[in-house]
């Protein structure tokens, strides 16, 4: 078949915008729900064409482009170019929805198989869209209705009717607080609420005019509002006894057993006010404490004398207690007894009188026991907290703390250069500039430092240069110098060095070190001289030699060393070495000087030599295994062609 191009296509609308108005009106017909169309069709000619085509009409809501609001495609019979086509016939697959119309519309044609012709067309209104813009609700205008009777909806129409009583006597709770808010209720007299009657009539009982005096409260005489005394007219108050009474109907009591000490004020009862005729032994021994010939609890009593023996078993605490007679007193509390506060009993037989040391600085000039009153801080520098300049002095810390002003400089926390026989205990001595506790002149001796922790001080935390001192279980951490320094047949006994710049024991000729523990300190962990016996110490992870008596004789015994950077022992010439351990440390275990004895020792993974004999050594019973961790060639025990190697374990 040959296409056929058509030119265009001239239409007529009818009804067009009837569609809007698809609801009923009353008295009327029904609105058509369909669009008539007419229109002519030419070929591209002009010529009027006829036959049977298939053409597309589309509803669009402009005039180019735009959105497409609904389309159809109805085959249309032409006669000389004239055609008809009904638009929304098919009401159930494409009903023409009265919303196209709401705006401007623009209709579109196409007729196969040509695209749509242009330009679009604009839709204008007809006779039932003109009605449906002016006719939108139906009024009651022409309906007249006899007295008393209302407008209806019958289903069809507006009809006069009777206005009926629904005999609704109830008002919901919304109802009533919409007339209390918004509108006025009217009640005809007795009118009833719940059974009683609703005053009806004006109220003029008021308080607007009524002024009173302050503290007066409005009361009704029977006639009208006046003012009047706010009166307490409650007659059920609830009593309850409280402690130390007992409450019967309406009356108090005191209970016999009620009365406590807390209840009774201090010096409240006298002699005077004690009935001693009535009084029995027995009341007195559980009751009147303090008063009698045998008393078995004094607790609480002030003044006043005891002239027959007392026995006391429990913990007393006194103020000025005078003792003329021989008694015998356990767990005394010794508060006080000497008036200074004293934590413990010192040398009570002896009747020993306690100073106090209240602020630093502090020199001692006198011999005697002094003691802290609390932690204290020295805040001069370059300046000794405590100076001694006496000999035979105690000095109780008591718990607590001298405290320096730390940094660079000089002063000491407690200085006894050349004084004999002087102790320092129980307490922290730190953050001083120089040493935390000194004597160096070495002319002194028989000094005593026991229970003390020496920390964080700018040189060595303990250096006695004297001869004969004791240092027992002491702390010394974190000083810039040695942690100990002892003096000449020196005794260390159970003391903790640690993180100390260079050495953390460091002990003259003839000094005894036993069960010490150092560790961490920047050189050597023990450095004993001539004759030192070393005990039961332990030395791991300092910077130097764990243990080191490299003067002549020496005895070690029963010591451990391990992680050290140096040797875990150097043993000095004509010493003995006894059943010590050395481990892991970062030289030899053991370094043995000429002429010494080792026995039964052992050492083991060490990096170089596990027992590095110099020569001319008695070596008898040691293992040594694992060492030459390194791998730099050396033994587990070195050749030694002077020695005398007896039963050792040293593959």
């Amino acid at each position: 078949m040959m296409r056929r191009t058509f030119r265009e296509c001239r239409v007529a609308f009818l009804g067009l915008l009837a569609i809007l108005m698809l609801f009923p009106l009353a008295g009327h017909g029904q609105v058509p729900q369909t669009i008539s169309y007419q229109g002519s069709l030419t070929d591209s000619a002009g010529n009027p064409v006829s036959g049977s085509f298939d053409i597309t009409f589309s509803l669009y809501d402009a005039a180019t482009a735009g959105s497409l609001l609904w389309t159809e495609t109805q085959t249309v019979t032409v006669t000389n170019g004239a055609f008809n086509a009904v638009f929304g016939t098919n009401t159930g697959g494409n009903p023409l929805d009265p919303t196209v119309f709401e705006n401007q519309t623009y209709l579109g044609v196409a007729v196969a198989p040509d695209t749509e012709m242009t330009p679009r067309q604009a839709l204008s209104a007809a006779g039932y869209g003109i009605r449906a813009k002016t006719v939108e609700v139906d009024t009651l205008n022409a309906l007249s209705c006899t007295g008393g009777e209302v407008a209806k909806w019958n289903g069809t129409v507006w009809a006069c009717a009777a206005d009926a009583d629904t005999a609704d006597t109830t008002l919901s709770e919304a109802e009533v607080e919409a007339f209390v808010t918004d509108g006025a209720i009217d009640l005809s007299a007795g009118t009833t609420l719940g059974g009683a009657a609703i005053q009806t009539g004006s109220e003029s009982d008021t308080l607007g005019g009524l002024g009173c005096a302050g503290g007066q409260v409005a009361k009704w005489t029977g006639a009208a509002w006046a003012c009047a005394a706010d009166i307490d007219t409650d007659t059920d108050t609830l009593y309850v006894a409280g402690a130390g009474l007992t409450l019967s109907g309406t009356t108090f009591a005191v209970d016999n057993s009620g009365i406590t000490s807390a209840m009774i004020a201090p010096s409240a009862v006298t002699e005077g006010k004690l009935n001693f005729d009535t009084a029995t032994q027995a009341e007195l021994d559980s009751g009147l404490a303090g008063i009698g010939p045998h008393v078995t609890s004094v607790d609480g009593l002030l003044g006043g004398t005891i002239s027959s023996g007392v026995s006391v078993t429990g913990t007393m605490s006194a103020n000025d207690v005078a003792v003329s007679s021989t008694t015998l007193v356990a767990n005394l509390n010794a508060d006080q007894v000497d008036g200074l506060q004293a934590a413990e009993i010192i040398d009570a037989a002896s009747d020993e009188v306690r100073m106090p040391i209240s602020a630093l600085p502090f020199t001692i000039s006198a011999p005697g026991s002094y003691y802290l009153t609390g932690d204290l801080t020295l805040v001069a520098t370059n300046t000794t907290g405590i100076t001694v300049n006496a000999d035979n002095v105690t000095i109780d810390l008591m718990g607590f703390s001298m405290i320096g002003p730390g940094g660079a400089g000089s002063g000491a926390g407690i200085s006894m250069s050349g004084r004999t026989n002087v102790e320092v205990r129980n307490g922290t001595v730190r953050d001083f500039r120089n040493s935390g506790i000194v004597e160096l002149s070495g002319a002194g001796q028989y000094h005593r430092l026991l229970d003390l922790r020496v920390v964080s001080n700018g040189a060595t935390g303990i250096h006695l240069a004297s001869v004969g001192n004791l240092i027992r279980d002491c702390t010394v951490s974190g000083n810039g110098n040695n942690g100990i320094t002892a003096g000449v047949s020196a005794t260390a006994i159970g003391n903790t060095a640690s993180n100390n710049s260079q050495i953390g024991i460091f002990a003259s000729s003839g000094t005894s070190l036993i069960g010490n523990t150092v560790y961490n300190n920047g050189s050597d962990g023990i450095r004993a001289g001539n004759g030192a016996t070393v005990t039961r110490n332990s030395a791991n992870g300092n910077g130097g030699v764990g243990i080191q008596t490299n003067a002549n004789s020496a005895t070690l015994s029963e010591n451990s060393a391990y992680d050290n950077v140096g040797d875990g022992f150097d043993i000095g010439p004509g010493s003995a070495a006894v059943g010590n351990v050395a481990r892991a440390n970062g030289a030899n275990g053991f370094t043995v000087g000429v002429g010494a004895t080792v026995t039964s020792n052992t050492a083991y993974l060490n990096q170089n030599d596990g027992i590095n004999l110099l020569g001319d050594s008695l070596v008898n019973g040691n293992t040594a295994f694992n060492n030459n961790q390194s791998l730099g060639g050396f033994a587990n025990m070195s050749a030694c062609a002077t020695c005398t190697l007896v039963n050792n374990h040293a593959p």
